[in-house]
């Protein structure tokens, strides 16, 4: 006999095989007319709670749970080795890209945004040297991911010390020239961000004499 499974992979404890799961959002009408074609029960296969020692190594559902319930990117390329290498032949080809396809997706949540090596490229390849090659390129991705987080750090840092900078200058003209010239003051610096001009409006804040002064001299040629 052959009947309905299904391989449940969310929190919880799945949903109720009783065969009508996937009618339930459908409007009463259509449940009551599909109702009689649908099975009167599919086999509920909990993929992250299921004990995997109940299942034979060579099942392929076995196989994506382990993928399953790795949360580590180094633990999910180990895993993923070993389960291409058990299912090792020409007939099981499909099944390896298929099964690598889907590993790559959870190797891009588990590793932030990584990718997988092409298929082709760690096809054929023993164990430890597809594990190796796996994580090299994560390793790599590692120093990438560092390299941009720092260098986005450091252009973050920059504009927000800017944007001080241009708070303070304005906060020195409205103690010396009032509201009117510092508001004016602020709308002329947006967008400046060489700390040289900067520190020249500084300068000209303490030199000039009058709020028109200040903003003539601001406007002057550097």
């Amino acid at each position: 006999p052959v009947g309905p499974g299904v391989g449940y992979a969310g929190a919880g404890g799945g949903p109720a095989p009783d065969g009508l799961e996937p009618l339930r959002p459908l409007p009463p009408d259509a449940v009551a007319y599909l109702a009689a074609f649908q099975p009167p029960a599919y086999l509920l296969l909990d993929l992250v709670r299921a004990r995997l020692d109940d299942w034979p190594p060579e099942n392929r559902l076995r196989a994506v749970a382990r993928l399953l319930r790795q949360d580590a990117p180094e633990q999910l390329a180990a895993v993923l080795a070993e389960e291409l290498a058990r299912f090792a032949g020409a007939a099981e080809l499909p099944f390896r890209q298929a099964l690598y396809s889907w590993a790559g997706e959870l190797w891009t949540k588990l590793s932030e945004g990584g990718t997988l090596p092409p298929f082709d490229a760690v096809e054929g390849r023993e164990t430890p040297d597809m594990t190796s090659m796996i994580e090299t390129r994560f390793n790599e991705w590692k120093r990438e991911l560092v390299g941009r987080v720092r260098a986005e750090g450091m252009i973050e840092g920059r504009a927000a010390g800017v944007e001080r900078e241009r708070t303070l200058l304005c906060r020195q003209a409205e103690r010396k020239f009032g509201a009117e010239t510092a508001a004016e003051l602020a709308r002329r610096l947006v967008g400046v961000a060489d700390p040289d001009a900067l520190a020249l409006v500084g300068d000209r804040i303490i030199d000039c004499d009058t709020g028109t002064g200040l903003l003539e001299a601001v406007d002057e040629p550097r």
